[in-house]
């Protein structure tokens, strides 16, 4: 079976070939194309998939709708393996929206909103103010419960690069610092990765994209995440849905901007410490 599964996907795989997989997202069925070299992780990718799985029940606020790792990387994945997935997209949904209708002049509120706590966080950072690195790692730390000093040292976000109508883009870079054991003369390792984080509007519902990538590969990121989110927008260019609420009714009155912009800096932050996490526990078991 693995073997057929493997030729089908190079199949898949040969130029001009587009795939695009239809999604339930809050009772909503959405079509998501898969991002260009990239393959759609499934249960037959077994460590992989199980490392998905992780991510989603440790993430308390939100749910994994799909991940996708690099075409290069599936064959080893069908394999059982758990490559290094140092190029990765995922797609999330918050578990507390996903259920609600709203139309786009609540995103467009939304979406000011949002901004502008990026650009504060920015400010705060810049005047290096170690409270918003406290509130992270606070945040990290009553999410997860995990067996290991790993901690994030550093997250450094950009000003938005890319905004339309429909979506808003942040980059930001993230340093995990895995702490030596007491006594060590070696200096702590540390794992500098870069990640560009959307959150978009379709069809009435609100959509986190995630894209991660080593250091080096900031603008890849950035045009990789406008390129998937494009092509989203594109499959689902349908006539907006129609909310029974009243035209004034904003169902994200209790959602600011500075909600969304913290969990998707926080989010951002978390996947990258768990991936940290599980190739440690790898290496150690190997």
């Amino acid at each position: 079976m693995k073997q057929l599964l493997i030729c089908l996907l190079v199949l898949a795989c040969l130029p001009g070939i587009v795939a695009a997989e239809p999604f339930q997202v809050g009772g909503k069925r959405l079509e998501i194309p898969t991002p260009d070299g990239f393959v759609l992780v499934t249960p037959e990718m077994e460590q992989v998939y199980l490392y998905g799985e992780y991510l989603n029940a440790s993430d308390t606020l939100n749910e994994n709708v799909a991940t996708y790792i690099s075409r290069t990387e599936a064959p080893a994945a069908l394999k059982g393996e758990l490559p290094d997935l140092k190029r990765k997209f995922i797609l999330k949904v918050n578990r507390n929206l996903q259920r609600k209708v709203i139309n786009h002049t609540n995103f467009l509120e939304l979406k000011k909103a949002t901004r502008r706590e990026y650009q504060q966080t920015i400010r705060e950072i810049k005047a290096k103010d170690p409270q918003i690195y406290q509130r992270l790692n606070k945040g990290v730390q009553e999410q997860f419960d995990l067996e290991t000093a790993i901690e994030v040292s550093k997250l450094v976000p950009f000003e938005p690069h890319y905004e339309s109508s429909h979506a808003l883009a942040v980059s930001m870079f993230l340093t995990i610092t895995d702490p030596l054991e007491e006594g060590a003369d070696a200096e702590a390792e540390e794992d500098i990765s870069t990640a560009t984080a959307t959150v978009m509007y379709v069809q009435g519902q609100l959509l986190f994209l995630f894209c991660y990538a080593p250091q080096e590969d900031l603008e890849w990121t950035r045009t990789a995440s406008r390129a998937w989110t494009e092509a989203i927008l594109a499959a689902n260019d349908k006539p907006p849905l129609v909310s029974s609420n009243p035209p004034d009714f904003n169902p994200l009155q209790h959602d600011t901007g500075d909600d969304i912009a913290k969990w998707v800096l926080i989010i951002a932050a978390i996947l990258v410490v768990l991936a940290i996490f599980v190739k440690k526990n790898r290496i150690q078991t190997d």
